[in-house]
Formats: C-alpha cells, sequence, structure tokens
C-alpha cells in the first residue's frame, strides 16, 4: 500500500502513480490531498481511494478498514494436491477449474495439469468460498478465469466448457457478482 500526497517537490502524486502502475499494477495507492477535485483524477491509476488534508483519525481508520478488506480479498491462498507419490501446493487464483473424470479429479491451472483421485463436492466445500463456482456437475470454475459467457458455454481460459441448464441462470449471476466485485477500467 502507498499513500502519495497528490502535490509533491520534483514529481506530483499522479505522475508517481502512473511510475508505480508501468511496473505494478496490484498495490493499493491512496491519494492525500487538501483539495477534492484531484481525488477524482486518483482513478486514473486506479487509486483505492482518497484522504482529505488534514488527516483525521475517523477517516484515516475508514479507509484503513477498507484497505483491509481489500487486501484480504486478494490474499493468494494455495492448496496441497497429491498426485502418485508427488505433493503440488497450486495457489487458488492460478487454478482455472477443476473437472472431474469418474473418480480422477483434474486441476486445470495457469501451470499445467494435475491429477489426484478424489470428488468433487469435496473440493467444492474448501473452494466455492474462494471466488469458485459450479457450472455444471463435472466443472468447477474461478470465476477469477472466466473470459465470457455465451450460449451455454463458459470461456475459462482458452477452453470452452459446458453450463448446465439447471445452472445457467445462477452461474450467470455468479460471473456478474464477481465481476461486479472488480474495479473497471
Amino acid at each position: 500500500m502507498i499513500f502519495l500526497d497528490v502535490e509533491m517537490p520534483q514529481m506530483d502524486g499522479m505522475k508517481a502513480a502512473e511510475k508505480i502502475r508501468e511496473t505494478d499494477e496490484e498495490v493499493i495507492l491512496i491519494f492525500i490531498t487538501n483539495m477534492a477535485k484531484y481525488a477524482i483524477r486518483g482513478y486514473e491509476v486506479q487509486a483505492l481511494d482518497y484522504v482529505l488534508k488534514p488527516v483525521k483519525y475517523q477517516a484515516f481508520s475508514v479507509k484503513m478498514d477498507k484497505v483491509n478488506r481489500l487486501a484480504e480479498k486478494k490474499k493468494d491462498k494455495s492448496i496441497a494436491i497429491k498426485t502418485g507419490t508427488a505433493t503440488h501446493r497450486i495457489l487458488l487464483s492460478h487454478i482455472q477449474y477443476v473437472e472431474v473424470v469418474q473418480h480422477l479429479l483434474i486441476f486445470h491451472t495457469e501451470d499445467g495439469d494435475f491429477s489426484t483421485r478424489g470428488v468433487l463436492k469435496d473440493v467444492e466445500a474448501v473452494l466455492e468460498e474462494n471466488g469458485f463456482y459450479k457450472c455444471n456437475k463435472c466443472y468447477l470454475v474461478n470465476l477469477r478465469h472466466v473470459r465470457s459467457v455465451h450460449d451455454g458455454m463458459a470461456l475459462v481460459g482458452n477452453d470452452q466448457l459446458q453450463v448446465s441448464r439447471a445452472r445457467k441462470k445462477a452461474f450467470a449471476e455468479a460471473v456478474a457478482a464477481y465481476i461486479g466485485d472488480m474495479q473497471s477500467i
């Protein structure tokens, strides 16, 4: 998290934020300013918020609560998957979807596929609270990787997955809610 004053010597806060964004799109930026009109410009660099000077404890505390909630959401959790004699630690954000084929769970990730024996219901219990949603009885999808939903199909990464008729509406709502939680550009 970086607090930036809008008015700084040599480089103003907006220019500094632009430079920061060139190398790090994830860091949380909060502007500090004595003029509210500059706060709106902070959205150009995806600033989380702004604090007006002089900084008052109550306002600062509210902003920090917001930062803590966002940081907790962004915290990348992982799971361990045992494949044969090896155990792999996989970041949840890297899992695109989990597929079940008979009693084999296939974790399709950015780093390749990992297979293990198991039941989708057990994995669902762990992953659903972390942005995963079932689009049919065979697939548990990481909503972060859904690129589009159209004509009963979800484009997840580079794979087309069937969305069952029974789950079509609920899946579309889950995707919309997830996208709504993201910051628009």
